[in-house]
């Protein structure tokens, strides 16, 4: 990864039942493109992976490089590990 412009989040807002991505950095998000790794409530994790648990609302899951197909290969697995499981009425 070159810089930071190249991540994308993967980001659980206040207001919305599940998560979204986005291209900001999330806030008190600390980044380090040396290590390739973002550190959030004092948990540091590497690019192109995401948190173990949600922390809950407003809060990043995971930060993936948009220039590598693997990292957005894992976005998509995480998400689905992630959000809640839609339920759906039989009518």
């Amino acid at each position: 990864m070159k810089n930071e412009k190249d991540l994308v989040w993967l980001f659980w807002p206040g207001c919305s039942s599940f998560p979204i991505l986005t291209e900001e950095t999330p806030k008190d998000v600390a980044v380090d493109v040396a290590t390739e790794s973002w550190t959030f409530r004092g948990q540091t994790i590497k690019f192109g992976r995401a948190v173990e648990y949600p922390w809950g609302r407003d809060t990043a899951l995971g930060a993936y490089d948009r220039t590598n197909s693997n990292h957005l290969q894992q976005m998509l697995v995480d998400y689905r590990r992630l959000a809640p499981p839609l339920s759906v009425s039989a009518s």
